[in-house]
């Protein structure tokens, strides 16, 4: 579910603008090199991280299995390995969760340091390769679950080491001590895959509002506030002059945008609640406009009610659900898309029934979740994000292609223990995606120089020379690291750089 805090006066609406808001102006001529360099960010969330827990498990075949036939065997290891799986994440969670009490210890509850979210075995947990010998059964355990950025320094500090012992009745007094491993997940930070938004021409946002049960129907409230944002910042509609002009038909707002020197239509369609009613048609059509997104928008922002295997729930009106379970039957476009389930716990379930429709995999597709309750007030700062920083241009036009960290970094101060994070990095273009690292230390006086926005040209002992924008030093190549250049925080949007480790480039 989703639960309410109020925004003083609405404060985000002050950096929520795509028309005439500007951010301050990345400094002109050579960019100096800060000294030092260090590690890049690692996974996919600015104040969490995902974690795998590995591990060989043994048990006991069932008494008969020997005389079952190949079907039956079959039907009834898989019955097992998952129980058993299940056993072992539990134990392992609570082991966990202990040394998370421990560490939380005079902590207030609004303070507390650490945390951990387990998915249930059969969404988090893996089976790997089994071997049976006479009458047991052994097998490879892959659980991911995420946590607190510091977690495994805490189970260092109380296991001396990242190994848990664990003790495990269900799998026999003979094979119940297990020892698991912990470790981060390999993910690293990634671009949005911003070339396949714009390519068409068209970058279009379709943003759905949940119902609400509360009796000040935020729902309502939150999809009026974004009607009055887009037409205060020169989004233009032909029809639609305020919030009670809104219908289900009424197409999208649109706003004119060049990047990289590419005249780009940016779309906004807005859906609620409301609209079945105001259409007298039957609540189907809030589902009907849901699938049209899933086959046709760049990207889907669903804000509302949500939890464990609910879906989009679309009314309370009585309720009306378009449950997750459903992803996987509709019609889904083939290219790239990114989804953003605004909700409670969407990190649970709803990506891996996303994933299950055959149009989407992770080479497609990009999607943010939250692991905690999420306040309404956090959907305006999620649709400031899609609407406006992800089409940041400079006054030439020159595109501004921000990370995901970056992207959700905001979101995550603003609401430090939702988590939001993203799914689908491991595949998505760590370099500048509107360009490739053919800039990389050609000689420059000017940013412009350097070619696509978020390539800057550094000050080398030897003279200008263009760095090419980044999330990781890997991608960088031999003899580059992927650094912040500015400490302004202002300058968020600026990306991080490949530059060379010596004083000169090249």
């Amino acid at each position: 579910m989703k639960k309410f805090v109020a925004l003083s006066a609405l404060s985000c609406l002050g950096v929520f603008g795509c028309a005439e808001e500007s951010a301050p102006s990345a400094p002109e001529g050579l960019v100096e090199i800060p000294g030092g360099f260090g590690k890049g960010d690692n996974y996919v969330a600015t104040n969490a991280k995902e974690f795998i827990i590995k591990g060989r498990v043994t048990t006991s075949l069932p008494q008969g299995y020997a005389d079952l036939t190949s079907e039956e065997q079959e039907a009834q290891l898989s019955e097992l390995l998952g129980a058993r799986t299940g056993d072992v994440t539990r134990s392992a969670q609570r082991k966990i969760e202990e040394i998370i009490r421990n560490s939380n210890q005079n902590i207030t509850e609004e303070d507390k340091k650490f945390f951990i979210y387990v998915k249930p075995a059969y969404q988090g947990g893996e089976v790997g390769e089994n071997t049976i010998e006479g009458e047991t059964v052994s097998w490879d355990l892959h659980l991911e679950f995420v946590g607190s950025l510091d977690l495994l320094a805490a189970i260092n500090e109380a296991e001396g080491g990242l190994a848990l012992k664990l003790e495990v009745s269900q799998l026999g007094e003979a094979y119940k001590d297990v020892e698991v491993v912990i470790e981060e997940s390999p993910s690293t930070d990634s671009f949005p895959s911003y070339s396949e938004l714009f390519k068409d021409g068209v970058y279009d946002i379709a943003i759905h509002f949940g119902g609400d049960y509360n009796e000040g129907r935020y729902d309502l409230e939150t999809a009026k506030w974004t009607v009055e944002f887009l037409l205060e910042n020169n989004w233009q509609h032909e029809t639609v002059t305020s919030f009670e002009d809104l219908k289900h038909d009424s197409g999208p707002f649109v706003f004119p945008l060049t990047v990289e020197g590419r005249e780009v239509e940016g779309r906004v369609y807005v859906y609620h609640a409301q609209m079945d009613n105001d259409a007298e048609a039957e609540q189907s059509l809030l589902r009907d406009l849901v699938e049209e997104s899933f086959k046709s928008r760049d990207i889907v922002i669903y804000s509302g009610h949500a939890g464990s295997n609910a879906g989009f729930i679309l009314d309370y009106h009585p309720r009306y659900e378009f449950d997750d379970d459903e992803f996987k039957d509709v019609e889904m476009r083939q290219d790239y898309q990114v989804y953003v389930f605004d909700g409670c716990n969407s990190y649970r379930t709803y990506v891996d029934k996303l994933m299950e429709n055959p149009a989407r995999t992770f080479d497609n597709t990009d999607a943010v979740t939250t692991v905690n309750t999420t306040p309404f007030s956090a959907g305006y700062e999620v649709i400031n994000r899609f609407v406006h920083w992800f089409t940041f241009t400079d006054a030439t036009g020159r595109h501004f292609p921000i990370s995901w960290n970056t992207m959700l970094q905001g979101i995550n101060d603003e609401f430090p223990d939702v988590h939001y994070g993203v799914h689908g990095v491991d595949n998505g273009p760590k370099l500048n995606p509107h360009t490739d690292a053919g800039p990389q230390c050609l000689p420059c006086q000017s940013n412009e120089d350097c070619g696509a926005g978020g390539n800057y040209c550094m000050n080398y002992a030897g003279g200008g020379a263009c760095s090419v924008g980044c999330t990781t030093s890997e991608a960088c190549g031999s003899g580059f690291e992927c650094i912040q250049v500015f400490d302004d925080p202002d300058l968020f949007y600026i990306p991080k750089q490949c530059v060379a480790t010596g004083s000169t480039c090249g």
